[in-house]
């Protein structure tokens, strides 16, 4: 079994690990790892070392199959200092996901200080919770169960 999300399969091909599952139902997937290879194909679209993403929009469109998605991205609106791309996640030939994200022109600003104090981090010891029951058992998962 993968240790990561996805598996790559070649020419936008991802295969979903047991790792990608969500906590109700054992053949969807999580929204979270499909939303960051979203994002991740609109970083390599037609790079820009001059631009940055400022905004990162992602829609879950249907639930996402624990399987093989493919994944494209374009330029949807091509600037010389403000882009705007988008992407598309498919699976079964139906798309399940689509995102866009806004690249803007770097600057050579200074970053500003906040004028709010650093919040407290983590207490140091976290109660143990249990996993609830209604989550997705790993182990019964790669059972096939």
């Amino acid at each position: 079994m993968a240790d990561s999300f996805y598996v790559p399969l070649g020419d936008g091909r991802w295969q979903a690990t047991v790792h990608t599952t969500g906590p109700w139902d054992a053949r969807a997937q999580h929204g979270g790892p499909p939303s960051a290879l979203l994002g991740r194909a609109m970083r390599e679209c037609e790079p820009r070392t001059d631009m940055m993403i400022a905004r990162f929009t992602c829609e879950i469109l249907r639930p996402i199959p624990v399987g093989e998605i493919s994944v494209a991205a374009r330029v949807a609106r091509p600037g010389r200092s403000v882009e705007l791309l988008e992407a598309t996640a498919s699976a079964g030939g139906r798309e399940v996901a689509r995102a866009s994200a806004w690249r803007v022109l770097r600057t050579a600003a200074d970053p500003v200080a906040s004028r709010s104090p650093a919040p407290e981090g983590p207490p140091s010891q976290y109660p143990a919770m249990p996993r609830p029951r209604e989550w997705v058992d790993e182990r019964r998962l790669a059972r096939g169960r």
